[in-house]
């Protein structure tokens, strides 16, 4: 009858014991923030928005990330979304940048654009979703970073 005691408690620690070998740590430590912003074109259908992102890795360990996807508020108005599709690699403790472009479709909010960037000085939140692919395994990191740029 102890056999089974003893069987049932080795049982039980390696089932409290398993779920810590089977999760992997969530990564954490990537960032991004708006660094510049210009109008690249203007059309009678559409306006583009280029935004070049200033990526930052503080992690000790390289990082790469497939995708990742941008949404931009100006001054508190929802601006648009930006998919940045290039594959970009962090070596440990490092930065890169890239350039997003955001078509605006909505001709009032395009007409508004001008004298935003006029302006001299704009907050914005950029919400970000990171793709990072690891061991057959998609992996997306959040991020919201608040800020101001000076134009």
């Amino acid at each position: 009858m102890n056999f089974s005691k003893w069987h049932s408690a080795v049982l039980i620690c390696f089932a409290a014991l398993m779920p810590g070998c089977v999760n992997s740590p969530q990564l954490t430590g990537l960032s991004a923030r708006v660094t510049a912003i210009r109008i690249d074109n203007i059309t009678e259908a559409h306006t583009k928005l280029l935004l070049t992102i200033r990526y930052d890795n503080e992690n000790i360990i390289p990082v790469g990330i497939s995708r990742a996807v941008h949404k931009l508020s100006l001054n508190g108005t929802y601006i648009g979304q930006g998919i940045g599709t290039q594959a970009l690699g962090f070596p440990p403790t490092s930065n890169a940048s890239q350039e997003i472009v955001i078509v605006i479709d909505n001709r009032a909010l395009a007409a508004q654009l001008p004298a935003l960037l006029i302006s001299g000085r704009l907050t914005y939140r950029l919400e970000s979703e990171f793709t990072v692919p690891t061991y057959g395994a998609d992996h997306r990191i959040k991020h919201v970073k608040e800020g101001v740029i000076e134009l």
